[in-house]
């Protein structure tokens, strides 16, 4: 299994230290509208890319350049480095190289972990990722991953390979292919894993997903390969429920029981919004009679919608009650929204880089409840620098302005070229295109039939973006 990095630590691990019960796990997410096994490698892919075509902008933004995460020993009360990583970007803002790092404490010096390069096509789309890691024990593990897009840039195969040092070759592992309905849904994916026995791609696991007219996803079906039989039989689904602002508010997990021919019910997620801001999610595990709580997360926002603590509770058997004694704290800079910064790669793939970083982060940490006091036992030093990306030819010949922003109902767009036609793309937090149409001079458009949350606003000529903005719809 592939490494983790530092800021994926942040986004998950720490929310699943106490949220483990009964041999199940928290989603561990600060914001989850989604499990992490719903987020497939193409919809990261989409999302990322969708993303990261903002980065081509004549304008200031702040650069993420390392992040040095310390933790309080309690026995010597000082805080100790632990782990660090440090970012790279091309002239264009496109991430290519993370490097890790862990704390020696005996030689008290930074020894390396490993490091990661991205390497994109003409089109800036991802074409490759290399991980390589540097084990204690002298070894070293090297990954590549591949990805392929079809002619309307919709990500269409994923291989992922295995450096071999014996033979000093790349040796496949894995292989996803997608496919899409017209609106561009990511509808089926087949996973295959490479048997170096027959030299062939064995298939394995097949989900199917079931969207709505409004690219909501409402159902995700797995099924297993009998290669025996040739045939591919059920083996789980989940299940997804909105509210009337489109806001995800339920995820039941279930597996298929076989011998009785039914769905056995086995955990859900249910969360709860107040102005569009997920305030509460619970995640529940099913005994076989009833629904039996085991972890929740309340979150708390400033005035501008930006997350100021993450609070992380267990259910008490005991007491029958929730008990919360960790929590997350974080501070913002509002002069610096999210299409103002320049991130990771792994922090641009998914609805919680984009909450967590609503606004340029500053602060973040890990504080528990000792003594009627919340005191900090781990944190995180955040370096930006700013810095000019490229200026572009189309943004410089082309002025436009998209307001108001936030938005109730109807965006008012002007442009100086009044006498030609642009194409207007908006995509959702997960990289879905849920509205599409041409603009041209002074034009209205109406977002009545968008739920309330963030987008990606894409103003585009002969498929190059002239314009992009956050807008927030509310």
């Amino acid at each position: 299994m592939k490494k983790l990095n530092l800021l994926m630590v942040l986004l998950f691990a720490m929310t699943t230290l106490l949220a483990q019960t009964n041999g199940k796990q928290s989603s561990g997410k600060f914001f989850p509208l989604k499990s992490i096994n719903d987020v497939s490698a193409s919809e990261k892919m989409q999302v990322l890319n969708n993303w990261n075509s903002t980065k081509s902008v004549n304008t200031s933004k702040m650069q993420l350049d390392s992040v040095i995460l310390s933790q309080f020993d309690v026995g010597t009360f000082t805080w100790v480095n632990t782990m660090k990583e440090i970012y790279e970007y091309n002239m264009d803002g496109y991430n290519t190289i993370y490097t890790s790092a862990g704390w020696d404490d005996v030689l008290s010096e930074w020894y390396d972990g490993g490091f990661t390069e991205y390497f994109y096509n003409s089109s800036n789309m991802m074409d490759s990722v290399i991980q390589t890691e540097y084990l204690s024990s002298g070894n070293t593990f090297i990954w590549k991953d591949e990805y392929l897009y079809d002619s309307n840039d919709l990500l269409e195969t994923y291989f992922a390979y295995e450096w071999d040092e014996m033979i000093m070759a790349y040796e496949p592992m894995e292989k996803n292919e997608f496919y899409y309905d017209a609106d561009g849904n990511d509808t089926t994916t087949v996973e295959a894993y490479w048997d170096n026995g027959s030299m062939t791609w064995m298939l394995d696991r097949m989900e199917d997903k079931i969207f709505d007219m409004n690219g909501l996803l409402l159902e995700s079906h797995g099924f297993y390969w009998e290669s025996g039989m040739s045939l591919w039989f059920q083996a789980d689904q989940t299940i997804f429920s909105y509210d009337g602002d489109d806001n995800l508010t339920e995820e039941l997990f279930q597996y298929w029981d076989e011998f009785n021919s039914t769905w056995i019910d086995v955990f859900k997620v249910v969360s709860s919004y107040t102005n569009g801001l997920v305030d509460t999610t619970t995640n529940l595990g099913w005994n076989g009679t009833d629904w039996e709580p085991y972890s929740r997360n309340t979150f708390e926002y400033d005035t501008d919608g930006d997350l100021d603590y993450n609070y992380i509770h267990e259910w008490d058997q005991g007491s029958a009650s929730w008990v919360s004694e960790t929590r997350i704290a974080l501070d913002h800079d509002t002069n610096w929204a999210y299409e103002d910064l320049i991130l990771p790669n792994t922090l641009n793939d998914d609805e919680e880089g984009l909450m967590m970083f609503s606004h340029q982060l500053i602060d973040y940490s890990l504080e528990s409840f000792i003594v009627a006091a919340w005191i900090a036992l781990m944190d995180v030093e955040i370096f930006w620098s700013q810095v000019e990306l490229n200026e572009t030819e189309e943004l410089a010949s082309t002025g436009i302005k998209v307001y108001p922003n936030p938005v109730v109902d109807e965006l008012s767009i002007e442009m100086d070229d009044a006498a030609n036609r642009y194409q207007l793309n908006i995509y959702n937090i997960t990289g879905s295109l849920v509205d599409s149409r041409e603009v041209s001079g002074v034009d209205r458009v109406s977002l009545n039939h968008l739920s309330n949350g963030s987008y990606l606003l894409l103003i585009l000529s002969d498929g190059k973006v002239l314009h992009n903005q956050e807008i927030i719809k509310q």
